[in-house]
């Protein structure tokens, strides 16, 4: 494990790095994790020849290329969103209970999005407030 701190960089064995050092270590395991990422996405090699010519292992590539199987959840549309606000407003049922009531009519509604959905209201409706 290594610590970066402004000027240096503790390793795990107590090892102290120069600014040089931070810098080359910053951009070789965090800067540079971005760019392979997309060259392994963007790649049409084979996975084999793209892991020999980006220097990582044959898993990292399979994963990072094939992506999830299945998108995790889905951004809600306006219409879904009115539907949302006015079921709450005419019901008043807590976030669960609304959860379960929209689910037959939105079934990719999930209790993260709903809950999503709730925290970028409620912080656009109190933007004006405050000290």
């Amino acid at each position: 494990m290594i610590i970066l701190v402004r000027s240096l960089a503790i390793c795990s064995y107590g090892l102290i790095f120069s600014l040089e050092w931070k810098e080359a270590l910053w951009d070789r395991y965090v800067t540079a994790a971005h760019a392979i990422i997309a060259a392994i996405q963007r790649s049409l090699t084979t996975t084999v020849a793209l892991s020999r010519e980006l220097g990582i292992n044959v898993k990292t590539v399979d994963d990072r290329k094939t992506g999830p199987t299945q998108p995790g959840s889905r951004v809600l549309g306006a219409d879904e969103e009115a539907m949302i606000v006015a079921f709450r407003r005419h019901t008043l049922l807590p976030m669960e209970d609304c959860l379960y009531a929209l689910q037959p009519t939105i079934p990719y509604l999930t209790r993260s999005s709903l809950h999503r959905f709730w925290m970028a209201a409620w912080n656009i409706a109190t933007a004006g407030d405050g000290p």
